[in-house]
């Protein structure tokens, strides 16, 4: 486990981050599951049970990956920025769509923020030289 002092201090702002979206995410995905096996939708539920169920295992792997960040780990920063990546792509492909319809969802541009400053803590060159100098 690598040493506390030495931890960046960015990091406690991104595990912070990571808590949030992980418990939203969880609680999304399970209201989307709960709605959809309630709900007598004969087409489409597939869809809407997979992408809950995409949800939820995000959510779960982003928790995972908070708990573990300040052990230094390299994989948990690698898999957390993959997670961030998809997640900020999804808010921006839902921004400029529902810009192109004519309309803005100001609550659109929350999950792009949260997981932008989670990315940008972790390739910060301090945060990045602290996960290789941790032991694996």
């Amino acid at each position: 486990m690598a040493d506390r002092r030495s931890i960046p201090r960015n990091l406690g702002q991104s595990r912070g981050i990571m808590i949030v979206q992980g418990v939203l995410g969880l609680a999304g995905g399970i209201l989307l599951m709960a709605l959809v096996n309630e709900s007598d939708l004969a087409e489409g539920s597939g869809l809407l049970t997979a992408l809950s169920l995409v949800s939820v295992a995000a959510a779960v792997v982003l928790l995972t990956c908070a708990v573990l960040l300040y052990r230094g780990l390299p994989w948990v920063r690698v898999t957390t920025l993959v997670i961030e990546g998809f997640t900020a792509a999804g808010a921006l492909f839902s921004l400029v769509s529902s810009m192109a319809e004519g309309s803005f969802q100001a609550t659109g541009t929350i999950p792009l923020v949260l997981s932008s400053l989670v990315i940008t803590n972790l390739v910060r060159p301090e945060v990045r030289d602290w996960f290789a100098s941790s032991p694996a």
